[in-house]
């Protein structure tokens, strides 16, 4: 099933990759993937290109090319680059990791964000990075050290959110609406992240290394600014909204969940969302999770 109908739509791509993507760690991202200005990158994998603008503002005149296979993403990217003023800097193209539309020695830098866990053919797909990287470049990868969040607390809502837990159990039944029609599975047929290291040394790279790097998220939390908050709380209820309205267009979604629990989750999505609005700023309820990521870089000597 499409990655960006049914599994991450684009708008949740985009929310999701923000919680991912410090800016605070930016220096060290791009110290560790050795980037310099004025590098031509490539971007494996982009996705909308979230993680494509991240590295952007790592360093004065690069030049990024983000490649993805699902066209709903790269038209997003596309629109996000314009918005942003990156579309002189950044090209986004729709193409396959494993047969990579570049000659070859056509990039400094090859880079990827959660890619390995998802792609089809690990090694296809590498053996195509390391043709498209000139001598002497860098390929990088990053990815969660588990799919799971290490640290997660479903927070401390107030007596008047009558609605929680009634979402809380609506979530789990939507959810396994979701695994059962579509599961996890299809998307995660990849590498775990703790075989990537050794992954990269297999496949001919030299001085591979390997560096940890934090998440963790919260709307309670006073260090996100105002802004940022608001557009995690709308876009994260568009993006919830829009994948189970796809699921509603499926017959066999009625064999899970009925059409009534479908529209009440919906409403209280919604509440939720407003709540979270009205209430901008507050430093209490603490719905927070955070893990950790690898970044493992290897060299094309």
């Amino acid at each position: 099933m499409k990655w960006s109908k049914y599994f991450q739509n684009p708008i949740f791509l985009e929310m999701t990759r923000k919680v991912l993507l410090n800016d605070d760690f930016k220096p060290l991202i791009v110290k560790y993937c050795r980037i310099k200005p004025g590098m031509e990158l490539l971007d494996v994998g982009c996705g909308t290109g979230c993680f494509t603008r991240y590295i952007a503002g790592g360093a004065k005149g690069l030049r990024i090319t983000g490649i993805d296979n699902d066209a709903a993403f790269i038209r997003h990217a596309l629109e996000l680059a314009e918005k942003n003023g990156l579309a002189g800097r950044l090209e986004f193209i729709t193409g396959d990791a494993c047969a990579l539309p570049f000659p070859e020695k056509s990039f400094d830098t090859v880079l990827s964000h959660t890619f390995f866990t998802s792609a089809e053919d690990p090694q296809k797909a590498i053996s195509e990075m390391i043709r498209v990287t000139r001598p002497g470049g860098t390929i990088a990868s990053i990815t969660a050290m588990s799919i799971v969040n290490q640290t997660w607390h479903k927070g401390y809502y107030p007596p008047e959110c009558a609605w929680y837990n009634e979402l809380l159990k609506l979530e789990i039944k939507v959810s396994g609406m979701y695994q059962s029609i579509n599961p996890l599975s299809n998307y995660t047929r990849g590498l775990p992240s703790s075989e990537i290291p050794h992954f990269f040394a297999e496949s001919g790279l030299k001085n591979v290394c390997l560096y940890p790097v934090g998440k963790a998220f919260s709307l309670s939390n006073a260090a996100l600014s105002a802004n940022d908050k608001e557009e995690y709380i709308k876009g994260m209820y568009e993006a919830e909204r829009e994948k189970l309205l796809n699921f509603m267009e499926l017959e066999e979604v009625w064999d899970y969940i009925s059409r009534e629990e479908c529209e009440r989750y919906l409403e209280l999505l919604s509440a939720k969302r407003d709540f979270l609005l009205v209430n901008n700023g507050e430093n209490h309820i603490w719905e927070w999770y955070g893990g950790a990521n690898v970044l493992v870089t290897g060299d094309y000597i």
